[in-house]
């Protein structure tokens, strides 16, 4: 297998993208492509000598022969044409999560991956660490029973950090440095504000989705790596503070997902944000003391079973399981089941590289990442309408859910990207 430099264009240098340029500095950058001159300064500055571009259909048209693969670092409004445009093009893709804000969208790319044979890896990193593959060979030892019920919960979307308004964000004018239609990728127009661009994109529904497809793509990640998760038969919500323009001020959301072969059903818990002045915690966990919940401030995670309960202090499963209560952990430990799934070597970006280089499949392709985004994305169905929402996967529609059914695909402007005839003969309408 060669270990020649790989040709790499970035889209997005600016912002969290900053990290991924600098992860990859052992390979050859070919181009930069970022709407946003001010955001991107420090990554162009590194790198003073490859050449920059706001249009990513101008890199594309320049430089698509001398390129390996491109990492797509930008708001998640954008992923869908983005992706689109580097695979039709026949580049391998590496994507940040979440896929995309819609089913439709997430169908597609995966559609587009599939036949245009190209590597893909979506950006949960927490896949290529070692604690995942421990928390599904201790569950499917035994370590806590049979799993009943999942909690998730974050910090995200803060008072410090969110945007919650039942307005649209009021006019303001275009930074020089930054090209605002380009921003806005296929979206419809609408007036820049700063409430919007660079930064608070995320809780503005047309942009993003709030936490639940930020950190949530990540938790849902070990949900789906440890029980093969498929769609779940219903998804409700309790939430404060709903409105048109941007995600809730608190969230309760529950997934109920079926039995499966030996795997019992289990329900899904998420809370995210802030309630009286308080961040959102769940209410009680069995085996887990309130302060213990509370020390997983930004994030947590607790898999409950009819023998025990596994506890996260964080989002990704990165860490040995812990399992309380604390006697049934000594048994575990005691007789610690045997390592038989395989392990990531070298890091989730080493995954997608090494299989540019020799072939074979990525742990976080985008047939994995349509999948595992759309049960996050049911989440912020019923988030943003109030429906319960009962999938039809084979429709992408919502039964007896209207408003929920019509915003499983995006609303995108007239002149917006679209697939030439050979990729629009293969994706799904």
């Amino acid at each position: 297998m060669s270990r020649d430099p790989l040709r790499l264009a970035f889209v997005g240098v600016g912002g969290w993208a900053i990290n991924a340029v600098r992860s990859l500095v052992g390979e050859r950058y070919v181009a930069f492509c970022d709407v946003d001159e001010v955001r991107a300064a420090p990554g162009f500055a590194e790198h003073p000598s490859v050449p920059r571009y706001r249009d990513v259909r101008e890199m594309l048209d320049r430089h698509a022969h001398e390129i390996d693969g491109v990492v797509i670092t930008t708001p998640d409004h954008s992923h869908y044409p983005l992706a689109m445009a580097c695979m039709e093009a026949g580049l391998n893709v590496y994507l940040e999560k979440p896929m995309a804000t819609t089913p439709w969208e997430c169908r597609r790319i995966a559609a587009a991956a599939a036949h245009k044979k190209v590597v893909t890896q979506l950006g949960v990193q927490g896949h290529s660490m070692h604690g995942l593959p421990v928390l599904r060979e201790w569950i499917e030892a035994g370590a806590i029973g049979r799993v009943t019920d999942v909690w998730f919960w974050t910090d995200r979307t803060n008072p410090r950090l969110g945007e919650w308004s039942e307005t649209p964000a009021m006019e303001e004018p275009v930074p020089a440095t930054m090209d605002w239609r380009l921003w806005l990728a296929d979206r419809p127009d609408r007036p820049f504000s700063r409430r919007y661009a660079p930064q608070r994109w995320r809780n503005w529904w047309g942009f993003g989705s709030g936490a639940i497809c930020d950190i949530g793509t990540h938790m849902f990640d070990v949900l789906r790596y440890v029980f093969d998760t498929e769609y779940p038969t219903l998804v409700e919500s309790e939430v404060f503070g709903r409105s048109a323009f941007t995600i809730p001020r608190w969230t309760k959301l529950y997934w109920e997902f079926p039995a499966v072969g030996e795997r019992g059903a289990f329900r899904v818990h998420w809370r995210n944000g802030w309630k009286d002045g308080a961040q959102l915690f769940p209410e009680a966990i069995p085996h887990l003391a309130p302060e213990m919940i509370r020390t997983a401030e930004s994030g947590g995670m607790a898999f409950v079973g009819s023998e025990g309960t596994i506890f996260y202090a964080d989002m990704r499963a990165s860490t040995r399981p812990r399992v309380f209560p604390e006697s049934r952990e000594r048994e575990v430990l005691a007789n610690r089941p045997p390592q038989r799934l395989p392990r990531v070597r070298g890091g989730h970006f080493a995954n997608w590289l090494e299989a540019i280089r020799g072939g074979g499949p990525t742990v976080t392709d985008f047939a994995y990442g349509a999948a595992l985004t759309e049960q996050v994305l049911l989440g912020a169905l019923a988030q943003r309408t109030g429906e319960a929402i009962r999938w039809d996967p084979a429709t992408m529609t919502a039964i007896g859910a209207p408003e929920a059914t019509a915003l499983a695909r995006p609303e995108r402007r007239d002149d917006a990207w679209r697939p030439g005839p050979d990729l629009a003969a293969v994706l799904p309408e």
